[in-house]
């Protein structure tokens, strides 16, 4: 465009060249939309030009009437004009860009014939305008081609007035307005107000109040309305109004509530705790007002009504009917019904919780992850429940896929306020046991994230462990971003379980490592350990080791085996005299080693066998140690070797 954008100010008070009829209008002004020039001149400006001069012309400054309307190189293209109501005219147009200098236009109004300035946006009238251009540079003007106006086809009517809804229904909206106009026809707009695509009504046309029924329209839904009018004659439609809202009635919700159940067992009272659970209820149809509970056995039937999404009662033994509906201010929803067994081998309690659950804060949110392993139920989806502490009414809720593990909490989160978040897998109708975690935006997780320390480094890996965590808060174990660096690179790691060690494999052995873990979105560090890893590991030396050590047992035994075995041959006795009893005879005394004779009398007593049994009693040799060894002590010592001789013949006979 052509300089700075005045505004309409420009275009209807600044005048550079006044000619009679004539509004000059700067480049450098006017109001430009995509490249396009516009101009309003209104009919209280224009006056009449002298008879002597030029009457079929109008001015706005006397001093310009006999300007001459002389046709150069077209400056401008796309001209278009409409009337607003009698009062003013608004042309644009599109300027050529093949000219050079500064660029001044004018709208100039003129008629072949006579031409009442008061009177000539009159309905039914009709005229020339002209676009003039100055061009400063070389002081050129250029003339359009004549736009011939027809009012009678280009009025357009003031926006209507006094407009107001007057009846609603759930399926329908009934606005009335002021056209300001007769013998008009209007159109009425509307949309959802979720919706960017307006929908048209088109009204005959009336000449004080007008009224439109819009029928077809969802139940309970807001919807935005106005309304704009044209005369009948002409082409174009005058400016709406301003918009009007109305919201149509509701119904009663057309689905049932999806509920699940939990029973835990197992109390000495013998009652059983009854947990219900039901996912808020998206009926378009009208806004819900709360829930309706009734729980029937045998000897009595109780009902609930609440606004929040759970509730849990005593159940005694026997079998109990539960029917969960939610209403509006237009009816209740279909039923859904429950039947909680009587015995409690029926009840379904082997439903895992998630492993572990986390939160972060992000700035006024609060991100939300679990890990739920492996299962051997299918889950069909998570809730998620977050409330301040000790106000229960304050719960929020939210259902997420079974294919995520993470949502994030946002909208009513005060930052100084406490919040426990509950992760609730569903199992279909079965609710699973819910484990929490409190957090806040200020503080985070509640009660500190701990510190890992290196507890074990082998060749190939290293054991890490969780100390410092509060008692109690297992399962609000924040995320932690474990980042390993050495002369080969960095890797991160996340530890996504609720174990409190976490080993880190596949390193290399007799290597420098730097470890720094962070919990969360963290910008504070937990830890920051250095470590090296070891050439071998204990087991390799022992499996090295123990094959020799085994060996050379093994030889040592052997080799004691193979002496035991062939002593004999290698190694044979010899006596030793000095060890023999003989060599004490020379002490004793003659009474000491006389010879033991046989008594036989002893025989007298001995049992013998009857038949081919005798004995016989040969005389005795003269002994080997006779009385002068009394006589000659020396005589054992002088005599050892014959001694020696005659005891061996002896003892081989």
């Amino acid at each position: 465009m052509y300089g700075l954008d005045l505004g309409y100010s420009m275009c209807l008070f600044t005048f550079l060249t006044l000619v009679s009829g004539v509004i000059s209008h700067a480049s450098s002004g006017g109001k430009a939309r995509n490249s396009q020039l516009e101009c309003t001149l209104y009919i209280d400006d224009l006056k009449q030009c002298s008879a002597s001069e030029h009457p079929y012309r109008c001015f706005v400054d006397n001093g310009e009437c006999d300007f001459p309307l002389l046709l150069g190189q077209e400056a401008v293209k796309n001209i278009s004009c409409y009337v607003y109501h009698g009062k003013s005219i608004t042309c644009s147009w599109i300027p050529v860009h093949n000219q050079t200098g500064i660029l001044k236009y004018s709208l100039l109004i003129s008629n072949s014939g006579f031409l009442a300035c008061d009177l000539a946006l009159n309905r039914g009238t009709q005229f020339n305008v002209t676009i003039i251009a100055w061009n400063t540079r070389n002081q050129m003007v250029t003339l359009s081609h004549p736009f011939l106006v027809k009012t009678l086809e280009i009025a357009m009517t003031p926006k209507p007035v006094n407009i107001s809804i007057t009846s609603i229904t759930n399926d329908s909206i009934s606005v009335k307005w002021n056209p300001q106009h007769y013998s008009v026809q209007c159109m009425v707009y509307y949309r959802p107000i979720s919706s960017d695509h307006w929908k048209e009504v088109l009204h005959p046309g009336c000449r004080t109040i007008c009224s439109q029924d819009i029928n077809g329209l969802q139940p309970f839904t807001e919807y935005c309305v106005k309304v704009a009018c044209a005369l009948i004659s002409s082409k174009l439609w005058g400016p709406p109004s301003d918009n009007h809202s109305a919201k149509t009635l509701g119904i009663a919700p057309r689905s049932s509530v999806n509920v699940c159940q939990r029973v835990d067992t197992g109390r000495t009272d013998r009652l059983r705790k009854v947990w219900l659970m039901w996912k808020a209820l998206e009926d378009r149809h009208g806004s819900i007002l709360g829930y309706c509970v009734n729980y029937t056995n045998q000897s009595k039937s109780v009902t609930v009504k609440t606004t929040d999404l759970k509730i849990s009662f005593d159940a005694r033994e026997g079998e109990y009917d539960v029917i969960v509906t939610a209403y509006n201010s237009a009816g209740v929803s279909p039923i859904s019904r429950l039947l909680v067994p009587s015995a409690d081998n029926d009840i379904i309690s082997d439903v895992p919780p998630v492993l572990g659950i986390w939160a972060t804060t992000q700035g006024s949110t609060i991100l939300v992850e679990w890990d739920m392993g492996k299962t051997e139920r299918a889950v069909s989806e998570f809730a998620v429940e977050w409330a301040a502490n000790q106000d229960a009414s304050s719960s929020q809720w939210l259902r997420v896929q079974p294919n995520f593990s993470s949502a994030v909490l946002q909208g009513k989160l005060h930052p100084s306020t406490t919040y426990n978040i509950s992760v609730y897998p569903i199992y279909r109708d079965i609710c699973g046991p819910p484990k929490s975690v409190p957090a806040s935006l200020e503080s985070g997780v509640i009660g500190g994230s701990g510190s890992w320390h290196v507890m074990q480094v082998r060749k190939n890996s290293v054991t890490v462990n969780l100390k410092g965590h509060p008692t109690g808060q297992d399962n609000s174990l924040p995320k932690y971003n474990m980042t390993l660096t050495s002369k080969n690179g960095a890797q991160n790691f996340l530890v996504t379980s609720a174990n409190q060690t976490f080993t880190i494999r596949n390193l290399t052995a007799n290597t420098d490592y730097s470890l720094k873990v962070r919990a969360g979105t963290r910008s504070s560090q937990l830890t920051s350990e250095s470590f090296t890893t070891p050439l071998f590991d204990t087991e390799d030396i022992l499996y090295t080791i123990l094959p020799l050590v085994f060996l050379i047992l093994l030889v040592l035994v052997l080799l004691a085996l193979y002496r035991t075995v062939n002593t004999r041959h290698l190694f044979p006795p010899i006596p030793n005299p000095s060890c023999s009893s003989i060599r004490q005879w020379g002490s004793l005394s003659a009474h000491e080693i006389t010879p033991k004779l046989l008594n036989l009398e002893l025989f007298s007593t001995m049992e013998l066998p009857a038949e081919n049994f005798s004995i016989q009693v040969m005389s005795p040799e003269s002994p080997l140690i006779t009385e002068a060894t009394e006589k000659d002590p020396d005589y054992i010592e002088n005599n050892t070797a014959y001694l020696w001789d005659t005891f061996c013949q002896k003892t081989d006979a």
